[in-house]
Parts: C-alpha cells; sequence; structure tokens
C-alpha cells in the first residue's frame, strides 16, 4: 500500500487521490501531469492505476517524465508500462533511479511482443522477458 492511499480519509474520492498523486513538494502540479492523470481518471481500473503509481512512488513529475520519454506519450503503453511494472516484479529502487534520470528509458522493450491479455502465464512471461531486457540496457 502507497503513501499517499494511507493518507487517505474517509472522505476522499477516487479524484482526491489522483490529485494527491500529481501534486510535487512544492505543492503545484504540473500541466503534463495533469493531462495524464485526467485521462487515467477515465479508465474503468482508475483507482487500480493510481494505487500503482503509487505504490512504486510514480508521483509528480515522474508519472510525466514516464509517459513523455519511456512510453513516446502514448497513453495505452503508459497503461501496460504501469501494469507490467506491477507484474514484472520491478523494484522500487530500478523504478526510482530510472525515473530521476534526465532521459529514461523504456520499460517496454517492443521486439517481444505483447502477450494475448487472457492467458496469464504468457503475461507473466511477457512481463519477467520486458524486465530482463530493461534490466540488460541499464
Amino acid at each position: 500500500m502507497g503513501k499517499i492511499l494511507q493518507s487517505l480519509t474517509t472522505y476522499d474520492t477516487v479524484a482526491d487521490y489522483a490529485l494527491k498523486v500529481c501534486v510535487n513538494k512544492k505543492g503545484g502540479i504540473l500541466p503534463g501531469t495533469y493531462g495524464v492523470i485526467t485521462k487515467l481518471l477515465g479508465e474503468a481500473n482508475a483507482f487500480n492505476y493510481l494505487c500503482i503509481l503509487d505504490d512504486f512512488e510514480i508521483t509528480a513529475e515522474r508519472i510525466y517524465k514516464m509517459y513523455l520519454f519511456c512510453c513516446n506519450e502514448d497513453f495505452e503503453r503508459f497503461k501496460l508500462s504501469l501494469r507490467m511494472i506491477r507484474d514484472g516484479r520491478f523494484g522500487k529502487g530500478l523504478v526510482e533511479v530510472n525515473l530521476i534520470a534526465d532521459r529514461p528509458l523504456p520499460f517496454i522493450n517492443d521486439s517481444v511482443p505483447i502477450p494475448d491479455d487472457t492467458d496469464e502465464s504468457a503475461w507473466s512471461e511477457w512481463c519477467a522477458k520486458q524486465k530482463e531486457l530493461f534490466v540488460a540496457t541499464e
């Protein structure tokens, strides 16, 4: 459970959670980050995606850096990257080191075709291969 989720009150909504994920240490919100989070709120699994962001401490500027550099401003790739980071057993440290870099590396290598979502073993295998390729390129 992420720090932000733990800080929520019983009166906070998913939108409140999203806003707290966007806020940087100075209390501001970058327009690019707000745009990504606004799109995320339109998703059926918005809460789950917010939890992944929070769990891996991908907040504020890191959200937009991930979207811009790691996902080439492709929203579907952003969602896929979040799921893959969660399921591929990426550690917080590995994610953080990448996202604090000036130009973070993509978490997904396009040389490995994306599996059908319905096959859990193929998905797990794909996530493991992505992590292996990511670590090899660092």
